[in-house]
């Protein structure tokens, strides 16, 4: 079954929306997954060059519902994340 990731707003009863750090967590959970093998044989890599383009644009903005942290709202970038040793 195909599965679509789209931009969407944030919502705390849909359990398929992510916050910009809930991204950020998934990509770096799937670059750690997706050193070896780094080719199409392994779907954690397949999937984190998907996710990591998406990952890329976190810039933090918005909790609309303000259920989250006050500093996470300003902290996920992705760029302030270190992605030394990654695929």
């Amino acid at each position: 079954m195909p599965w679509r990731i789209i931009k969407s707003e944030y919502s705390p009863l849909d359990l398929a929306t992510l916050h910009d750090d809930e991204l950020i967590a998934v990509e770096i959970a799937l670059s750690k997954e997706a050193a070896a093998p780094s080719n199409e044989n392994n779907p954690a890599w397949r999937a984190w060059k998907k996710i990591r383009p998406l990952a890329e644009q976190c810039d933090g903005s918005g909790d609309p519902v303000n259920l989250l942290p006050p500093d996470s709202r300003t902290s996920p970038h992705w760029q302030d994340h270190k992605h030394e040793g990654r695929p």
